[in-house]
């Protein structure tokens, strides 16, 4: 019922702590270790609602993400010419294309 929660309890650890992270030197680095060390330690991560281990699983993402920004990586994710546009429509319209006639789903067996 409330499985999306966890996101949410995510999400306000990781505002809390972000700040710990970017002042160091290699930030994401260091998140992919603490993620690293929380999946192998924690046997029960994913059979409770919440457990702080699943956020630590996830924070090499939201590190990245912040990261991006703060050293100057997002130029890299903005398409500038026309052509760069196009060429990125056409990835994505192959994307949704090949996810919407797929004939396997979640449910099928592979």
């Amino acid at each position: 019922t409330f499985g999306h929660m966890w996101y949410l309890q995510c999400l306000v650890i990781w505002m809390i702590v972000i700040p710990v992270w970017m002042s160091l030197k290699y930030p994401l680095i260091c998140a992919m270790a603490v993620s690293y060390v929380a999946m192998y330690l924690s046997d029960d991560i994913h059979e409770q609602p919440f457990s702080p281990a699943q956020a630590l699983e996830l924070l090499p993402y939201f590190v990245f993400g912040a990261s991006i920004n703060k050293n100057g990586w997002d130029f890299m994710f903005v398409a500038k010419t026309l052509r760069e546009r196009m060429v990125a429509f056409a990835v994505v319209a192959a994307f949704a294309a090949q996810c919407v006639f797929s004939p396997y789903n979640a449910t099928s067996e592979l």
